[in-house]
């Protein structure tokens, strides 16, 4: 039962699509364990985490259906990528039970496919943007933003799939 929450958490990052950003103050106190912690801070500590991911797509979909932010969408996917920075950045400062190290290491991948996604729409709204945009290029981008979100599904399916029962 006590897995129950990673499973759920790590499945709603895969039903949720792309969206927005929030304050990110609860990852800064996130400490590196020295000792393998037990499974239960292990979940409290990464629920803090998934949470505040669940964040940043939430609010990167509310920018993208409010008119009034389309012309600063470029601007949305740096902020969402600087986000995901900092979440990503929280996670690797966390040291997982033995048993979740594949699950971890997983999800670290969906967040790194996240942020180049938002690193990718930051350039293929400001190229969007040009008087004249080169419609192959935009092509290309939007292709290579789909690959990543579908390898960033790949990712929490995996580490959903080995979640350890017990």
């Amino acid at each position: 039962m006590k897995k129950l929450y990673i499973l759920i958490a790590t499945a709603m990052l895969l039903l949720v699509p792309l969206s927005g950003c929030l304050p990110l103050m609860t990852l800064f106190g996130f400490r590196v364990v020295d000792a393998e912690m037990d499974e239960q801070e292990y979940i409290v500590q990464t629920e803090h985490i998934f949470n505040e991911w669940l964040i940043v797509i939430d609010d990167w979909e509310n920018n993208a259906n409010n008119p009034q932010r389309h012309a600063y969408r470029d601007l949305d996917a740096e902020e969402c990528s600087s986000k995901m920075a900092v979440i990503i950045s929280a996670w690797k400062k966390i040291e997982p039970p033995q048993q979740f190290n594949e699950h971890h290491t997983y999800v670290l991948s969906a967040m790194a496919y996240e942020q180049e996604a938002f690193d990718l729409l930051k350039e293929y709204y400001q190229l969007n943007y040009t008087f004249e945009p080169d419609e192959d290029e935009l092509s290309e981008l939007n292709a290579r933003i789909f690959e990543l979100w579908g390898l960033k599904d790949e990712a929490l399916a995996k580490a959903i799939e080995i979640i350890p029962v017990g």
